[in-house]
């Protein structure tokens, strides 16, 4: 169980939720495993009918998709040698979180279109926590 994708669903509910006008009823359930960050932004697209994305939304949508799953993260320092006299960092990539993912993709989205896609992110969550 990833508890971290829990968070990320409640974080982008109070993300949308703060938005004028808008209103997101919660839904409670287990955490689901875990998706790769592409795949987050491609399962918007596939709903593109229910959030009712123009094309160049797709394009976007999909273009960022593309770059997800080619980019293999980021460079980031996890750790130091001890051996006194040498400075050599130890160096890992650090993939990109879905979390991130959804937020960028809650970018290209109108506001109406956020909150039917946070709602879908939740439902996807709940059912794949039941499977």
């Amino acid at each position: 169980m990833c508890p971290w994708l829990t968070r990320a669903a409640v974080l982008a509910t109070l993300i949308i939720t703060q938005l004028p006008g808008t209103e997101v009823a919660a839904q409670s359930g287990p955490p689901a495993r875990s998706l790769p960050a592409h795949a987050v932004v491609e399962r918007l697209v596939e709903h593109r009918q229910d959030l009712a994305l123009d094309s160049l939304q797709v394009t976007r949508l999909t273009q960022l998709a593309h770059r997800l799953r080619t980019n293999p993260g980021r460079l980031r320092i996890t750790s130091h040698s001890r051996v006194p006299g040498k400075a050599s960092p130890r160096v890992e990539r650090e993939p990109i979180s879905p979390r991130e993912a959804l937020r960028r993709a809650l970018r290209v989205l109108t506001p109406e279109q956020r909150v039917a896609a946070a709602r879908l992110v939740q439902s996807d969550t709940v059912d794949m926590a039941r499977r």
